[in-house]
């Protein structure tokens, strides 16, 4: 059998070299756990981020009146948000009503930051997490639009829909929201009012089965009529 230079033999040499192998791979493995434990646990961190920010936003009535009714005055938004309840009462075939999350003025009449969207590359990205969908969804009682009035309200969602770098899984939050609205004749309704601290008071009453009265003035009689909605 040939020696090589410092004495080993072939075998040996091949041996060592299998050895040296085992443990190369055995390390790259650990470093890879050790790498996925991190990315994951960043991931966890971006998802928290996500669900801090949007319930700062949606607590603080300014900004959650600018991001979901728009500009503007209360009760008078200049570029009023406006929907067909029919349209965006399921979580489901893409219905839900698009929104961005923003800041706002002291006066909380004019948007001064954009915080988080779907739809704009530099505020769709969380560390690890792309926002997919940002949805206000009022799936809440019977289908439908709502009846004719000056001045009602009821609560629905907003959804978020969060993907993870490198993975086709999502993540969905859902974070109610007590929406004040007007409806005119044919159905269609206006954003003028929103708040998170109303919505979620109400449902953590009773987080499996909520009436909530609701006082609406119709534009026909002018009389405020009870509505009982179950979420």
């Amino acid at each position: 059998m040939k020696l090589n230079q410092s004495g080993m033999t072939l075998v040996g040499v091949l041996i060592a070299a299998a050895i040296m192998g085992i443990i190369s791979m055995g390390v790259m493995g650990l470093f890879e756990n050790i790498n996925k434990g991190q990315r994951d646990v960043a991931t966890v961190a971006d998802e928290m981020e996500v669900r801090n920010l949007v319930r700062m936003i949606l607590s603080n009535d300014n900004f959650c009146r600018v991001s979901i009714a728009g500009e503007g005055e209360t009760l008078f938004p200049k570029n009023p948000v406006k929907f067909y309840r029919e349209d965006i009462d399921e979580d489901e075939n893409g219905e839900g009503l698009d929104v961005e999350l923003f800041f706002s003025n002291p006066a909380g009449n004019k948007r001064t930051k954009k915080m988080l969207s779907s739809s704009d590359p530099q505020k769709s990205l969380i560390g690890n997490l792309k926002i997919q969908e940002l949805k206000l969804i009022m799936n809440n009682g019977s289908p439908g639009n709502y009846e004719p009035s000056t001045n009602h309200y009821d609560v629905g969602i907003l959804k978020v829909l969060m993907l993870k770098k490198g993975s086709k899984k999502t993540k969905k939050a859902e974070f109610p929201v007590y929406v004040g609205m007007k409806t005119d004749e044919l159905g269609e309704t206006t954003i003028v009012s929103c708040s998170r601290v109303v919505a979620e008071a109400q449902v953590n009453k009773n987080p499996t089965l909520l009436a909530i009265h609701s006082q609406t003035q119709s534009l026909k009689t002018g009389k405020n009529y009870g509505k009982v909605i179950v979420i």
